[in-house]
């Protein structure tokens, strides 16, 4: 991770209920503990360690973690408890979740709605389709003009697109070649998506 994505916050600061070993202040040596953590376009992911300071208010003495004298060591284990990662450096993370959660549902919806819309077809549904290896562009557009009993009549757009291009056109009357009519049987509606050749069937609200 590249070092403009590191931060550092002080969540803790603290006087210790011992004397400094160096002067013999009571009360005087502070704890200090600067969470490190990773952050990007202002928000931050996840916690990455902690650094713990403890000097003396008094005399400036500075003592180790790994080396405390026995009365530092002491109180510090009657204040680790209260040491805590603050859950908000997780923030950046829960909004990736929310987004993916989103993506998922939307995923899992689009599909409901695309079964129900290939069995109860109506007039004006749209469908995405994928189009041939030798064709410009990921997919086309066809448009329900007409059914019968178990037979779809659908009219092409004039284009294709690329796949994950939001088309804003979808209901336009001039997008499509009126002239040249299409059919499928329901059943192979169903078939073409579940082979993934059928991608989407959209109906306007």
């Amino acid at each position: 991770m590249k070092e403009n994505q590191k931060a550092e916050k002080l969540i803790f600061s603290e006087t210790l209920n011992c004397k400094c070993p160096k002067c013999g202040a009571e009360e005087s040596v502070r704890l200090n503990v600067i969470q490190k953590y990773a952050h990007n376009m202002g928000l931050s992911f996840f916690p990455m360690g902690k650094k713990y300071s403890f000097s003396c208010d008094k005399c400036h003495a500075e003592f180790e973690k790994k080396s405390l004298p026995e009365s530092i060591n002491n109180a510090y284990a009657d204040v680790k408890s209260k040491i805590k990662t603050p859950i908000s450096l997780y923030s950046g993370s829960f909004v990736i979740l929310l987004i993916l959660i989103g993506i998922f549902v939307a995923a899992y919806y689009t599909d409901v709605n695309t079964e129900e819309y290939l069995n109860n077809p109506q007039i004006g549904d749209v469908y995405k389709y994928a189009t041939n290896e030798d064709e410009e562009g990921d997919y086309t557009l066809l448009k329900v003009v007409e059914i019968q009993a178990d037979t779809v009549f659908f009219v092409s757009n004039k284009y294709n697109y690329s796949r994950g291009k939001y088309n804003n056109t979808l209901h336009e009357e001039d997008e499509y070649n009126e002239e040249d009519i299409y059919y499928f049987e329901k059943a192979e509606l169903l078939k073409a998506y579940e082979d993934g050749k059928l991608m989407e069937a959209r109906r306007k609200k």
